[in-house]
């Protein structure tokens, strides 16, 4: 459970920087919205409980304050960045877990990530980057009760500015890889599909597992421009359950629903929204239902209720 705990923080921590790997050398301002993200407080209706994102002037993630259900207060994630405008480093709480993670690049080009528990002081995960024209790999080494266990993935984009991925995959040793997640995008460059097929052992061939499906408005993304930010947080990352990262970064327009089907089972998102005069969102109402059989009525698990406010109104 651990070692998948930090599998899938590998996401988070990679995808987070994507935006800030590819900048101009001679241009380290990031592009932002027309209006730039100031707050987002997200309200649990169900449970309780509330979450405050704070972003800079850039637009720019900088800490994400959390308030549970029995009044108890904590800070769940800092971010900094540095003088060129790429993340420096972060700092996450995750329940009992907490971690320091240090950004490093080559120019403008991220190239190493090393991950750090405060309790130990020890880089127990290491992740170096390289890449291949429009192809990026990632070797990840995870140290654990003195062993390390190696990993190696696969990213492949579009182009070389490594913003549109088209899949990845985790090489092995055999001709086929273990794990494979495939994308799919409409013609106004919104994320319409992830397909995530696993390696079958017996015939030797990848087979679906799960597909996630998404649907759009046609108004404004606030959260696509922003540095730092990336829809495969939303997609993979350990990060999934904080509101600030359950919405699709990299799309232009905003997610009105998302469905994940795994075999006979789907699990399914909503968002509502009210606009601004400029097309941006103002307040969503996040339902997320609970797993229920193909064909089942859902049921409601849990709503968020978020406000957002912006710099520029």
């Amino acid at each position: 459970m651990k070692q998948l705990f930090f599998l899938l923080a590998f996401s988070f921590l990679i995808f987070s920087c994507e935006n800030e790997s590819t900048d101009s050398i001679d241009d380290n301002t990031p592009e932002t919205p027309a209006l730039v993200l100031k707050e987002m407080l997200a309200l649990n209706e169900t449970f309780g409980g509330q979450d405050l994102s704070y972003f800079n002037t850039l637009g720019q993630p900088t800490s994400n304050d959390v308030t549970l259900s029995n009044g108890n207060e904590y800070t769940r994630e800092k971010f900094f960045y540095n003088e060129n405008n790429h993340r420096d480093s972060v700092f996450i709480q995750m329940g009992f877990e907490a971690r320091y993670v240090v950004y490093n690049y080559e120019g403008n080009q991220l190239t190493n990530i090393v991950s750090t528990s405060p309790s130990t002081q020890n880089a127990n995960i290491n992740w170096d980057l390289s890449y291949d024209g429009n192809e990026m790999y990632v070797m990840r080494d995870y140290i654990f009760e003195n062993e390390t266990v190696t990993s190696i993935q696969k990213f492949v984009f579009s182009d070389e500015t490594h913003e549109k991925l088209l899949y990845s995959e985790f090489v092995n040793t055999d001709a086929l890889p273990s794990l494979k997640y495939e994308y799919m995008y409409d013609s106004n460059s919104n994320l319409i599909q992830r397909t995530e097929l696993e390696l079958n052992n017996n015939t030797q061939s990848l087979e679906v597992v799960s597909t996630i499906e998404y649907s759009y408005d046609g108004k404004k993304n606030p959260f696509k421009s922003l540095p730092g930010t990336n829809y495969l947080v939303m997609s993979n990352a350990y990060l999934s359950n904080t509101p600030i990262f359950t919405l699709n970064y990299q799309s232009t327009n905003n997610v009105t629903s998302k469905t994940r089907t795994t075999d006979n089972n789907v699990k399914s998102w909503t968002y509502e929204y009210e606009y601004n005069e400029l097309d941006f969102p103002i307040n969503i109402i996040d339902t997320e239902y609970n797993s229920t059989q193909v064909g089942d009525e859902p049921v409601i698990y849990r709503i968020y209720n978020k406000t957002l406010t912006y710099y520029n109104n």
